[in-house]
């Protein structure tokens, strides 16, 4: 099967929009975007992916898997929503 799995995590709540009720430990919310925001883990895994336990610090935006999948796919994007492939 040419299946390529992406798991990309949650990188949590600000504090600004924690609901009280829904999680009383504030500590759980992050102060700004600054405060562990940014940076989340990402794997893929699946068809095609030849790195093996392999870390990588380039940036990616969550905007980049539209090309990406595109370009997994055999297709192009073009540049529409300033979407870069990360398929290299």
């Amino acid at each position: 099967a040419k299946t390529t799995i992406f798991y990309i995590s949650d990188n949590g709540t600000p504090g600004g929009v924690v609901q009280r009720y829904q999680d009383s430990n504030s500590s759980r919310a992050k102060g700004s975007i600054f405060q562990g925001g940014i940076n989340v883990p990402m794997l893929v895994s699946g068809y095609g992916v030849n790195r093996l336990a392999e870390t990588d610090s380039s940036l990616v935006n969550t905007t980049d898997f539209f090309a990406t999948f595109l370009d997994l796919a055999g297709a192009s994007s073009g540049d529409v929503y300033n979407s870069v492939s990360f398929k290299s």
